[in-house]
């Protein structure tokens, strides 16, 4: 099994002797201590996380060899991607956004993908962490970027998303008054804007 690399998965570890005699066995730890000829016999072995196994051989004397180390990494855990923008609001201007990325495991080289849609069902499918969520002139959008990391080992999340709101409609605001009343107290004059008061 490859010494030093970073595995997505359980590894199973087996040995064999180059130079078999008779009485001779391999030993074995799965930590940082040094075997010894009353150390565990060699079987195979299953390794579940990050260990360093230390192996040898003894003889029917108990001499043991030179200790032969290695290092075995696992990844089992997606990135987790971040996105600066948390806002819930309208706002009137494209809105540039930026994804982070944090990658506890041993595997490099993390990717992310995103993509823009108005109906949040998009694959993401687009490599980067700058996004621009953009509306044309005079109109109203409300878009969702989706997107997600992996890892050289496929350790992928799940897609995550986030809408955006922008408008950029033009407001307009018009005043009625009912022009056939003459009164020397005042006149009621009615306020009205192209759009809900909730988006001014």
């Amino acid at each position: 099994t490859p010494n030093n690399l970073c595995h997505s998965g359980n590894v199973n570890i087996s040995c064999n002797e180059n130079e078999h005699e008779s009485g001779n066995y391999i030993v074995y730890t799965v930590d940082w201590s040094s075997p010894n000829c009353n150390s565990n016999s060699w079987s195979n072995i299953n390794i579940t996380g990050n260990n360093v196994v230390n192996v040898a051989v003894c003889d029917k004397a108990k001499n043991i060899s030179n200790i032969s180390t290695y290092n075995y990494n696992l990844d089992k855990k997606a990135p987790n991607t971040t996105i600066n923008w948390v806002s819930d609001d309208w706002v009137w201007n494209n809105v540039a956004i930026t994804l982070a990325v944090s990658d506890s495991g041993c595997a490099n080289e993390v990717k992310t993908y995103y993509c823009i849609d108005t109906g949040n069902l998009c694959n993401p499918n687009i490599s980067g962490k700058n996004v621009t969520v953009s509306c044309t002139s005079w109109d109203i959008c409300q878009k969702y970027i989706r997107y997600y990391s992996v890892d050289a080992l496929w350790n992928k999340e799940n897609t995550k998303y986030k809408l955006v709101k922008i408008n950029k409609s033009i407001l307009s605001c018009s005043i009625s008054y009912d022009t056939n009343t003459c009164s020397n107290s005042g006149i009621v004059v009615h306020l009205s804007t192209s759009e809900p008061i909730a988006w001014l």
